[in-house]
């Protein structure tokens, strides 16, 4: 509109350049040359196709333009040259032939102020009273040239202001005049190259977006079907790249949060590098230390016993069948209880009281629930009085029911499932969902005072199973477990007590030693003597090694053991030299530890004697820990637990969910390169469908790119019209895939866990996807527009403009 109203065509701009005069196109000609407020103004023959009268009202707009800036017009009419001109430069055959700049000849002036110019012209101001002489002097030029001419006194001031043209005549009654051009006539504006700058095209975002969007409403039909397919394609490619992503972390915090679990437990493991076969590890004082430290506002429980079977004493076994799977004769552990346990787990005790003794229990609601419908006879807690509850686990004498504790753990939809875990995949899921959820939590946890729940603490050892060789003569391999793993101490009183009365006496006529057993050592003949730790149960030993200690670092073999494993002939010498057992799990071929052999027993069993310090190293702990989930930081508590994977030892949380949480995350673990090559295959041809719509839609509007390049718009101007374009075609197309696999995900989530049972999530749309997604919208958009503006733009605009 400004630009307009310096052009005189305030009121014009709603009009087609059809509905406009020549005049008037000339003057939007200059707009147009206006439009990035130049300093100089070059125009090429600006009124040889207008008429006399349009011409003067385009010369006059351009005299008015020179107030401010430097006018340069070329053409071959000299009267508008000089009547406009402040210098006319005259050029022929390619040289100047004339040079001259305008001036101003002041003329003769009365007392009143008229003018005489050349004794030709009288100027009168307009207002200007005139004196008498004024009278005399305009009669006297009237009688000198009358008789020659025609004399003209004008009141009119169209007519008065052409005349002042046409005579040169200034408006304060002074003659412009044209002479030579001299150096002292130029008058050149210095510039300090500091203050130099191009004058670059600046074209608005808001203009640039509004330029853009205009253009999506003329092939509408095509823009929503490209739209559509692009839609469809980066929906997939969103829900693609879920399962690609898949993280174990992410998806355990939105199954428990979709479940709506109270507590967590976790266990510790080891993962071997050779099978990637994860097996159960006790877990260790720092681990507890670790988390207790790193996440101070949860309160973390080691729990021991996980597993162990109970039986009540004197109480008639059921022999109707239980009613579901729920309630199998086993514990989750054990934990101290007291009011403080009482409040940080959420405990309720529902009936009876805490224990005081330890003598006495609490169960839970589901042991109890377990209890009335394996045994008859029991349907309320005075039932137990006189029964005895007794667990599998060392140090755990008979102990008095005398509280029922119930949590908050849901189990509701376990109580009617009785599927074996044969008989389908369903019931094969939720069979391990109960086996989880009464193995770990608070479902079937036994309290007990603080004082046994320390004894029991101390003295636990988690079963496993370990392989173990010796040297590198092995052949097969053997369990050694806690039930026939004992310490170097517990061996040889063992040892001595059971062979208490076990005589041995040399027959030397066969050359064997005879052995005899006598329950009373004065009935023991002469010739006998009695068998002993020091004269029998260590066969051979290694050469200066002190018998009465066993180190860290050592072992003692049975004879059973290297007999069967070990092939030499030369035993003692074999010991002497050096023979390793080396300790490896589960069948592979990590070795968790490494003994050196120091003695070998007269045991034909497969026992390995080693120090306590070893055995607690290898079975001492506990089971699992457990905590009460807080909204605050469970994400980051879960991360950290699932995530964490130092030499070999990783953590698995344990909740109903898990087994069918580990078993989906195996299968998409494994399918993940797949998942990422098909969705790479979508992401490139969502972005081909888009880039191809924008591209053709860009290339039809070659014209358009020639106009905007002819009135001064830079490629970055075409560009970033074009490109807001692409880049809402692309933000649809965003927004609709980011709808779409946010709804799909819920829709399949949820599908999986309402129509097919299954409890988890499987799909967790995050912050990638949404990067991911918006990422390559931008993207090609950005490369879709580049390319074919680019090669447009850099053409001649006249060449865009006619589609050459």
């Amino acid at each position: 509109d400004k630009l307009l109203d310096q052009v005189d065509l305030s009121g014009y701009y709603k009009r087609n350049p059809n509905q406009l005069s020549g005049g008037q196109r000339q003057r939007v000609a200059i707009a147009r040359a206006l439009i990035k407020e130049p300093e100089i103004i070059m125009a090429d023959e600006p009124t040889g196709a207008l008429d006399s009268n349009t011409g003067k009202q385009v010369m006059d707009t351009l005299k008015k333009l020179s107030k401010s800036k430097l006018v340069i017009i070329v053409s071959h009419d000299r009267e508008f040259a000089e009547i406009y001109g402040d210098r006319v430069i005259e050029l022929k055959d390619g040289k100047i032939v004339r040079d001259v700049t305008k001036s101003v000849a002041l003329a003769e002036k009365s007392k009143s102020g008229v003018s005489y110019i050349d004794d030709k012209i009288i100027h009168i101001k307009k207002g200007q009273v005139l004196m008498p002489e004024d009278f005399v002097n305009i009669n006297k030029l009237i009688r000198q040239n009358s008789q020659n001419q025609d004399t003209i006194i004008s009141f009119d001031t169209k007519s008065n202001d052409e005349i002042k043209k046409v005579a040169f005549i200034t408006d304060d009654g002074n003659r412009e005049v044209f002479s030579d051009t001299k150096k002292d006539d130029l008058k050149l504006k210095q510039y300090d190259p500091k203050q130099f700058k191009l004058i670059r095209s600046r074209l608005k975002v808001k203009d640039a977006v509004k330029m853009g969007t205009s253009s999506l409403k003329h092939n509408p039909i095509r823009l929503a079907f490209t739209i559509f397919l692009s839609f469809i394609a980066f929906g997939l490619f969103g829900l693609v790249d879920t399962m690609a992503s898949f993280n174990v972390a992410t998806s355990t915090y939105d199954t428990l949060r979709q479940l709506d679990a109270k507590t967590l437990s976790f266990t510790k493991g080891y993962k071997h590098a050779d099978s990637g076969y994860t097996e159960n590890t006790p877990m260790k004082d720092e681990d507890y230390v670790t988390l207790s430290t790193t996440y101070s506002n949860y309160n973390f429980f080691k729990v021991v016993g996980s597993g162990k079977s109970y039986y009540i004493q004197n109480a008639e076994s059921s022999s109707s069948s239980r009613k579901s799977n729920l309630y199998d004769a086993n514990i989750s552990g054990f934990l101290p209880i007291d009011d403080d346990t009482l409040g940080k787990l959420n405990l309720t005790l529902i009936e009876g009281r805490c224990p005081t003794s330890d003598d006495e229990i609490c169960i839970s609601a589901n042991i109890f629930e377990s209890i009335k419908q394996n045994y008859k006879n029991i349907s309320s807690l005075a039932d137990l009085s006189d029964k005895k509850f007794y667990a599998s686990i060392d140090n755990f004498d008979n102990k008095d029911i005398v509280g029922i504790v119930q949590d908050d753990t849901d189990i509701s939809k376990y109580k009617s499932q009785t599927g074996q875990n044969n008989e389908d995949i369903m019931n094969y899921l939720n069979y391990t969902e109960i086996r989880t959820v009464t193995s770990y939590g608070l479902v079937n946890m036994c309290y007990v005072t603080q004082n046994v729940y320390n004894s029991i603490l101390s003295d636990y050892k988690v079963e496993k199973g370990y392989s173990s060789y010796a040297g590198e003569y092995k052949n097969s391999t053997t369990s050694m477990a806690t039930h026939n793993t004992k310490s170097f101490s517990n061996i040889v009183e063992d040892f001595n007590q059971s062979h208490r009365y076990e005589y041995k006496k040399y027959n030397e006529q066969d050359g064997y030693w005879e052995t005899s057993y006598f329950y009373d050592e004065s009935e023991v003949p002469d010739g006998y003597r009695k068998v002993t730790y020091e004269d029998d149960y260590i066969m051979y030993k290694k050469a200066g090694y002190d018998i009465s200690s066993l180190e860290n670092n050592q072992v003692i073999l049975s004879k059973g053991f290297i007999d069967n494993y070990y092939n030499t002939d030369d035993i003692q010498s074999a010991l002497d030299n050096g023979i390793e057992l080396k300790i490896t799990s589960g069948g592979n071929t990590n070795v968790i530890k490494t003994l050196q052999v120091v003695a070998l027993s007269s045991d034909y069993g497969f026992n390995v004697v080693v120090s306590q310090s070893v055995i607690d190293e290898l079975f001492g702990g506990y089971d699992y820990l457990l905590t009460r989930l807080n909204a605050g930081q469970d994400r980051d508590l879960i991360r950290h637990i699932v995530d964490t994977n130092k030499d070999g030892n990783v953590y698995t949380v344990q909740f109903s969910a898990t087994p069918m949480l580990s078993s989906f995350a195996s299968l998409i673990l494994s399918l993940s390169q797949a998942f990422l090559y098909l969705g790479i295959i979508l992401a490139v041809f969502a972005g081909f469908m888009l880039m191809n719509f924008i591209a053709t839609s860009i290339t039809y509007k070659k014209r358009e790119i020639g106009v905007l390049r002819a009135i001064g718009a830079g490629k970055k101007d075409v560009f970033s019209i074009f490109f807001s374009e692409s880049l809402v075609i692309a933000i649809i197309n965003f927004v609709l895939s980011l709808v779409g696999c946010i709804v799909a995900a819920y829709f399949i989530n949820r599908s999986l866990y309402v129509d097919l049972g299954f409890t988890i999530t499987l799909l967790s749309f995050g912050i990638r996807q949404v990067i991911l997604l918006l990422g390559i919208s931008v993207g090609v958009a950005l490369i879709s527009t580049f390319l074919p503006v680019y090669n447009i733009a850099k053409k001649n605009p006249i060449d865009s403009i006619n589609n050459r």
